[in-house]
């Protein structure tokens, strides 16, 4: 599959849709549009060759030191909160994608 920017988004937005519907837990190894990613995320498997490209910038090229960033709150601390958090931010930087290539 070749995947796209926007495709990216679309699949680490339905990752962490799940992950809120399942109470923070991170449980859908029944996804198989998933489970061939990079960490399960369409974003990281978007950026594999850089990550310090990715948009989203959870902290996985400078080894997770950025622990405020939400996705490792989220890591730490498996709540539906913090899963809403994580995708809050997913949205609004697909949001700002869409406005600034598909205007």
């Amino acid at each position: 599959m070749e995947l796209t920017l926007k495709k990216a988004f679309e699949l680490s937005i339905e990752k962490w849709e799940r992950i809120i519907q399942d109470n923070g837990q991170n449980t859908f190894k029944d996804m198989p549009q998933l489970n061939s990613l990079l960490n399960e995320c369409g974003m990281c498997e978007y950026y594999r060759q850089d990550c310090s490209e990715c948009v989203i910038n959870c902290g996985f090229d400078d080894g997770c030191n950025n622990t405020n960033h939400v996705y490792l709150i989220w890591s730490n601390h498996s709540t539906i909160t913090n899963a809403q958090a994580v995708l809050d931010l997913i949205n609004e930087k697909y949001a700002a994608h869409l406005k600034r290539y598909y205007k």
